[in-house]
């Protein structure tokens, strides 16, 4: 079953650009991810601190697959240094 998947950032300003771009080589990854639909923007840090994406996969295995991954792993935790507190990432809906 499909599931989306939240990904929530607060951006500090003086930080941003270089967010942005770590950010972009992380979708940039995970649009070759098996298992991935698709990634959709709500906010952008270019507009506010606050950052939020909505991903959506085939599966919860296929998601729990990427978030394992050292990819993930490592571009988390170079992100995750840049922000006033760690990504929080929850599921927000199983798609029927």
């Amino acid at each position: 079953m499909p599931v989306t998947i939240q990904i929530r950032r607060i951006i500090p300003t003086h930080k941003r650009d270089l967010a942005i771009s770590l950010l972009d080589q992380v979708r940039e990854l995970i649009r070759y991810q098996n298992g991935h639909f698709y990634t959709e923007v709500l906010s952008t840090p270019e507009v506010s601190e606050i950052s939020i994406e909505n991903s959506t996969w085939s599966s919860m295995t296929a998601w729990r697959n990427w978030e394992t991954s050292t990819a993930w792993q490592k571009a988390r935790a170079r992100i995750d240094d840049l922000l006033e507190s760690k990504t929080e990432v929850r599921v927000v809906a199983a798609v029927t």
